[in-house]
């Protein structure tokens, strides 16, 4: 991430010094230098908010990942508890036909 933004910096910085070189002789030094600096500062600040919002963005999405991993274990686990006892009440009816079968053939 940190060097795409770098990569952005060089470019700007590129096109700021293509408009220097444009408005060079146009424009007294100082206020070009000036100018430059300015447009440099408020692409340095555009590029901090942007890297302040894309790490928020990864925490969140981060966190998001971390919800619903732990509602897939849930969810998991609750089948995997829901199998025992559907097996457990199929042993259990199975004995109970046994059983059922069992009285039957004595009477």
């Amino acid at each position: 991430m940190d060097h795409e933004v770098f990569k952005k910096i060089e470019a700007m910085e590129k096109q700021l010094e293509d408009l220097y070189q444009k408005l060079k002789p146009n424009m007294g030094y100082k206020t070009r230098v000036m100018e430059l600096e300015q447009k440099l500062k408020t692409l340095l600040e555009n590029s901090s908010r942007e890297q302040a919002a894309r790490s928020d963005a990864e925490k969140t999405q981060a966190a998001k990942l971390q919800e619903l991993t732990a509602g897939a274990k849930l969810l998991e686990d609750s089948l995997k508890r829901e199998k025992e006892l559907r097996l457990k009440a199929a042993d259990r009816l199975s004995a109970l036909i046994q059983e059922l079968e069992e009285e039957v053939k004595s009477e």
